[in-house]
C-alpha cells in the first residue's frame, strides 16, 4: 500500500479489498433511515405498519444494524438540543428557566433531564452550568 503513487490508486486499492466485506443493506434498515429525515413520524412504528411487520421486528433489526435502538438516539438527540440550548443561554448571560427547557427539548419532567445529565456528564444540570460557567467561560477582569 505504502508503494502506491497517490492517494486516489490507495483509496481505489482499499475499496477493492473491502468489497467482499460490505452487504447490501437491507429494506427495512433503509427505509428507517429515509423516515429518520422525517422527525415528526416514528420511523419504527412508520416501517412496521409500512412493511406490515410487528414494531419489535422493526426494532430488533435496526438493533443489530445500527449498534443502538431507537430510543437511545431519540434520548441523546434530545440531550443535545438540551446542552445546545442552556450553551446559548449562558453565552447571552441569560437565566436559564428549567421548565422552558424541559418542554423546548421535549423531556417529560425535570427528573427524566436530571437522569440524562447523570448519565451522559455524571453530574446534575445546575453542576454542568456551574462547572461551564467556572471553567469554560472567560470572564473579563
Amino acid at each position: 500500500m505504502k508503494k502506491l503513487p497517490d492517494a486516489e490508486k490507495y483509496v481505489e486499492k482499499l475499496c477493492d479489498f473491502s468489497q467482499p466485506y460490505i452487504k447490501q443493506r437491507n429494506n427495512i434498515v433503509e427505509k428507517i433511515t429515509l423516515f429518520r429525515n422525517h422527525p415528526s413520524k416514528d420511523p419504527i412504528k412508520s416501517v412496521a405498519e409500512e412493511e406490515s411487520i410487528s414494531r419489535r421486528t422493526v426494532q430488533k433489526k435496526h438493533k443489530q444494524s445500527f449498534g443502538y435502538t431507537s430510543k437511545e438516539i431519540d434520548r441523546y438527540q434530545r440531550f443535545s438540543k438540551a446542552l445546545q440550548v442552556l450553551e446559548s443561554k449562558t453565552v447571552n448571560n441569560e437565566t436559564v428557566d428549567w421548565f422552558d427547557l424541559i418542554g423546548q427539548c421535549g423531556y417529560y419532567d425535570q427528573s427524566q433531564l436530571i437522569h440524562d445529565f447523570n448519565h451522559y456528564l455524571n453530574c446534575t444540570p445546575s453542576h454542568y452550568l456551574e462547572f461551564q460557567q467556572d471553567i469554560c467561560l472567560m470572564q473579563p477582569d
